[in-house]
């Protein structure tokens, strides 16, 4: 049996030239969404954040006013590269506050149950991870 799997790359703000893609393929062919499409629709970082808006049933044009209106915001600009104050000072990359006001805006009370098609999400939380904290690599 043939499966279709929509799979989305992080990246930040950069998470905007993927969903634009996205909503340019819904506007000239008038589909309501995308992901109705797709058996699996699977991302990473800012592309999880569009798997999520998609498996909710927004259009991908939602998910890039989001990223467009609120980007500034959830991903700053920082003259210092992330991956070394990450590295020197154990800071997270983004606040998360900023991403969780957005969200709630745009997806309200709605949870991974909600979601119209199967979502594959990898994630892992560096901080609670015993490999990451007893120095390793």
């Amino acid at each position: 049996m043939r499966r279709r799997i929509l799979s989305i790359d992080g990246g930040g703000i950069r998470g905007v030239f993927p969903v634009s893609f996205l909503a340019h393929i819904e506007s000239e062919l008038s589909l309501p969404t995308v992901a109705d499409y797709f058996d699996l629709v699977a991302g990473t970082s800012a592309g999880g954040i569009i798997a999520l808006g998609l498996g909710l049933g927004l259009a991908a044009q939602q998910m890039a006013e989001l990223f467009v209106n609120e980007g500034a915001t959830i991903f700053p600009h920082s003259p210092v590269p992330t991956s070394t104050l990450r590295l020197l000072w154990g800071r997270e990359r983004y606040k998360p506050h900023h991403l969780r006001q957005a969200l709630e805006k745009v997806f309200g009370s709605k949870t991974l149950a909600d979601s119209r098609v199967r979502l594959l999400i990898p994630s892992f939380d560096a901080t609670q991870d015993p490999y990451l904290q007893n120095g390793a690599p």
